[in-house]
């Protein structure tokens, strides 16, 4: 998304791929699982319209959004903290019980994020390593035609 050069509105984009992608689904769904159909009750009900309305129309909307707008670093560590807010909201919300595997995920997780953000240290020279002098077609003109395609 941050790469694409479309002259739509990203909102625009954000419909169309939710569009089809619920069009794909529904065959899908109709050719593999129709056997097993019935009405949703009131709890499922209120899934649906949660994820129709808040996730798809508005949280997905608004990532391609900032997807497009932020930089790489920024959209990639947002989506790394996904795992993570979703071990503590699945263990608070739904009282899930967070196991040793799930602490152990979550320490990965910030591992993961912590090596992205610490700061590179300042590479020296490699000892007993001249640097060799920038040789280029433009400073030292030289008949490589043939080897070097910045000459030709």
């Amino acid at each position: 998304m941050r790469r694409t050069k479309l002259d739509l509105p990203t909102l625009t984009i954000a419909f169309w791929m939710t569009a089809l992608t619920a069009c794909v689904m529904t065959l899908a769904a109709w050719l593999f699982e129709a056997a097993q159909w019935r009405l949703p009750n009131r709890a499922a009900t209120g899934a649906i319209l949660y994820n129709a309305v808040l996730i798809f129309g508005f949280a997905q909307s608004a990532w391609f959004v900032l997807a497009r707008g932020l930089p790489p670093v920024a959209s990639t560590l947002s989506v790394m903290m996904i795992p993570v807010l979703g071990v503590f909201t699945g263990a608070v919300w739904l009282r899930e019980p967070v196991h040793w595997q799930d602490w152990a995920a979550v320490v990965l997780m910030m591992v993961a994020i912590a090596s992205v953000l610490w700061p590179a240290r300042a590479r020296g020279p490699v000892v007993g390593q001249q640097d060799a002098p920038q040789r280029s077609c433009r400073t030292a003109p030289h008949s490589c035609a043939a080897m070097c395609a910045g000459c030709a």
